[in-house]
């Protein structure tokens, strides 16, 4: 059953990784955000076989290749995780009260790093309370 609770927890994952997906310049796709959506509503650790079942039942038809390449770009956005050699996959956390970091990613020299300063968490938890609302992710531009 939807609830409001995981369609905003869907749109949480969404926005990041569509920002990821720019990022690396790969495209956004329905597929990709339909993928995504099961995965959020399953909500619990989850086999690839299991999600294909799903998925196949309200009728949306993924082929297996984009499945495991979407599958692999949610890893790479650390946005879901492998539990164990058995192929069991989960969402990770996005909250930023489990581990605050900024991650950093430099394009012209495709690296990335996290990187914490308690006076940027601080300014970003300062907008939350301001705002009241939850801050997921930011995109900020450098230009040097």
């Amino acid at each position: 059953m939807k609830t409001a609770k995981n369609n905003s927890k869907f749109e949480d994952y969404w926005f990041i990784f569509a920002n990821y997906l720019k990022t690396k310049n790969l495209k956004i796709t329905v597929q990709k955000r339909e993928l995504l959506k099961e995965i959020c509503e399953i909500n619990a650790p989850f086999q690839i076989e299991e999600l294909l079942k799903r998925l196949a039942q309200k009728q949306v038809i993924l082929c297996r290749a984009t499945v495991y390449n979407t599958i692999n770009s949610l890893i790479d956005s650390e946005l879901l995780k492998k539990e164990n050699d058995y192929g069991v996959y989960c969402l990770k956390n996005t909250s930023m009260e489990k581990e605050p970091y900024i991650k950093v990613v430099d394009s012209k020299n495709r690296a990335e790093f996290n990187y914490r300063n308690s006076k940027i968490i601080e300014i970003l938890k300062g907008i939350e309370n301001q705002f009241s609302t939850k801050i997921i992710a930011v995109n900020l531009k450098v230009y040097v």
